[in-house]
């Protein structure tokens, strides 16, 4: 085979080959960009070389797989995986739940799809890092943590995730608790009610 038949086989074959890892890619992650670039002429007597040294007899099996080989390399890489979000907060409690609220540093790369948290305790049966919320996937910067006992403590961290995966955890929250409202004597309760009434009367 001359160098311009061979350099033409190499070209249909990469071409081919190409095709297949961007249609591949885009399936994996529509953002990847796509691979264009095909074997220049001036290689096509270094490979018809390296061919013809490997064997006469079987030239167009090693000129597929040399080009299959160098098409693999060509392959992009995944996006930069997100940062870790800033530590979570509690912005409230009640007695079997914790609404949790984080935030996301600035961050040039692809933006946050998917949240992860995770919560501990400090007794001896919950002091291990167990994910909340896994009936779900949280695409929120915000996340309602129910089903809790009154009177533990939980401490709370959180991840990000992109098509790149998933970045590292972020700082440890506070110590949270929920808690049950006292019930107050009916005259104190009144006191509380009119007070919260006049207030959202002077808003409006």
């Amino acid at each position: 085979m001359t160098s311009d038949k061979l350099y033409k086989a190499i070209k249909l074959t990469m071409k081919a080959s190409i095709a297949k890892i961007n249609a591949k890619n885009r399936a994996a992650n529509p953002l990847c960009p796509l691979l264009s670039q095909m074997p220049m002429r001036g290689g096509s007597k270094a490979m018809t070389k390296s061919n013809q040294n490997q064997g006469k007899g079987n030239g167009k099996g090693k000129v597929k797989q040399t080009v299959l080989g160098n098409a693999a390399t060509f392959a992009s890489s995944s996006p930069s995986v997100p940062p870790s979000p800033n530590p979570p907060q509690a912005v409230k409690l009640t007695d079997s739940a914790i609404h949790l609220v984080w935030s996301n540093p600035e961050f040039s790369g692809e933006a946050a799809n998917e949240y992860n948290i995770q919560a501990r305790g400090t007794a001896k049966l919950n002091r291990a890092w167990r994910s909340v919320g896994t009936y779900s996937k949280i695409k929120t910067t915000w996340f309602n943590v129910v089903h809790l006992v009154v009177g533990v403590a939980l401490q709370f961290r959180v991840r990000a995730h992109n098509h790149g995966g998933w970045g590292d955890w972020s700082g440890c929250s506070d110590f949270y608790k929920p808690y049950t409202n006292p019930i107050m004597p009916i005259k104190e309760n009144m006191q509380v009610a009119i007070a919260i009434g006049a207030r959202e009367v002077l808003r409006r």
